[in-house]
Order: structure tokens, then sequence, then C-alpha cells
């Protein structure tokens, strides 16, 4: 056990004081301190423990010393090596706890995620920075087959797109690519005083279960996510006039034929197809026009 869990404002701003720092806005540093939610976190991550945790932003390690207590392995990656002092106060007890100073994005997430777990599925957790979240979720969810669940702490409006139904204002690619991969459940909001220093937006807590079978399978996975990409990329163009603008098909006469062979008016915005039509509609170029 470490000999201090920073899950406490006072003790944050403690901790801060004595070694000469303070939170970064440009790193998306806000320190959730309400134990009782680090600990729902921690259950929601590892409902039966044993398992290996990958955790991305360590902090000062509140929620890091909750992990260690149900994971049998924790890798945390910390991208402010100012905090290492302190993170060896807070989790230096835990003998199962290796910390990877690194900017997580600059990682190999096949490679760190392989090490965190070894020949196993792990789960992944954290209070990620807002900033980075969906890049932070693109190469996670590009690697489902090793996680066997994602729980993080994100911004309350990701958490509404992560899990928005087509046609909603929330729905993007973020949304059909997070249902592609997984069943997104929101497990709650956040308060911003709960934080230090509170964040400017509200946030909520999201599981991500990575699919046994997934709800489609293209015939091209890079394909599929150009269409979507596309579709999502000229919100104002009718999803013919997307295909046709991201350079997926040649011109919008020939998207609205393939559109067409696939059951989807041409005239429809990109945001209103679902998963399944996304799916049809890139199975159906790649079958009749190969420069897709």
């Amino acid at each position: 056990m470490g000999t201090m869990d920073p899950a406490a404002p006072s003790v944050v701003r403690e901790l801060l004081r004595e070694f000469g720092l303070r939170p970064r806005k440009r790193l998306g540093q806000h320190f959730l301190t309400d134990g009782n939610v680090l600990d729902r976190i921690a259950r929601l991550a590892l409902p039966v423990a044993g398992s290996p945790v990958l955790e991305i932003g360590a902090g000062l390690g509140a929620l890091t010393c909750r992990l260690a207590a149900r994971a049998s392995q924790v890798t945390a990656v910390e991208v402010d090596l100012g905090f290492r002092p302190i993170l060896e106060r807070t989790v230096g007890g835990h003998t199962s706890v290796r910390v990877v100073y690194a900017d997580f994005l600059d990682l190999d997430p096949q490679r760190l995620l392989l090490d965190a777990f070894g020949d196993r599925q792990g789960v992944v957790a954290g209070n990620i920075p807002y900033n980075i979240t969906s890049p932070i979720l693109d190469r996670l969810l590009g690697h489902c087959d090793l996680i066997q669940r994602i729980v993080l702490l994100v911004q309350r409006e990701v958490a509404a797109r992560l899990s928005a139904p087509p046609g909603s204002s929330d729905y993007s690619s973020l949304s059909v690519f997070a249902q592609f991969h997984t069943r997104v459940i929101h497990e709650g909001s956040v308060p911003a005083h709960l934080f230090y220093p509170p964040p400017d937006v509200g946030s909520a807590i999201v599981t991500l279960l990575p699919h046994s079978l997934p709800p489609v399978r293209p015939m091209n996975p890079d394909l599929f996510r150009k269409v979507v990409r596309a579709a999502f990329g000229y919100r104002r163009k009718t999803i013919a006039n997307a295909l046709a603008a991201a350079g997926v098909v040649a011109d919008s006469s020939i998207a609205s034929s393939l559109l067409t062979s696939a059951g989807i008016e041409p005239t429809r915005r990109g945001e209103s197809l679902s998963l399944v039509e996304f799916g049809r509609l890139s199975d159906t170029v790649h079958a009749k026009e190969p420069i897709g």
C-alpha cells in the first residue's frame, strides 16, 4: 500500500505544493478527488479481481492505488515526468504497479497492451485528458482483440457521442467506430466540483465492452473506415456528394448508383446512416468500385 492516497483536494494540493508543481491545462490535468467515485471506477474496471490493467494517465496515483488492490498487474502510463516523485510515494508500495513515463500517443498501442497483459486479455482504465480523447480511443479500438473492457472518465459530450444513435446531434464517426467495436454503457455523470482544479466541462464514466461477434463484418475494414469518415467529414453534403468529395469514388453519379444498389437513398445525409447501413454501403463500394 502506498504511504499516501491522493483522493482528497487537501492531499492533492499538499503534494503539488511540496514538489513545486501545479496542474497543467495543456496536459488536461484535472485530478478526481472523490474516493467513492474512484472506488466505483475501479469496481467497474475490475468487477472480478485478478485481471491485468493498463491505466492511461496515472496522475498522482489515486486511481492507480485502487486498481492495484484488484488487479494482478497495473501498467500505468504518465506523460508528466514531474509526477515521478509523487507516484513513488503514493504507489511505490505496490509491487504490482509499473509506471511508464511517456505520452500514450507516442507509444505503439499493440506493443504496450501486450507488455501490460502478457498472454491474456486485460482491462484499460483511466481519467484521460479530454483534449486527446478521440485519438486515444482510436488507438484502443483498433486492438479490441486484446482487451476485456475499457472504463474511462471522459468529457460528458464525448460520452454522449459514444452512445449516440443515428440522426441525433451527437452522432459522429466516433459513435460509429465505438459501436462497431464495442457495446457502450453510460455509467453516469461526475460533477466538476469533484475535481481539482474543476474542469470547465461536465464529465462522465463510460464502459466499452468489445463485441465477441461484431454487429457488422465489412469485407474491407479500411474502406469501411474511409466511407464513415467521408460521411461525417462532409456533413453539409449528401452522402453521394460526400463520397465523391472524399475521393472514395470517382464522382457523385457513381456514388448515387452504388448507394441505390445498397438500398440507401443518395440524397440522405451521412449522419443519418446506421452502423448496418455503413457496412452495407462499404461492401457495395468494395464489390463494384475497386478504386475504393
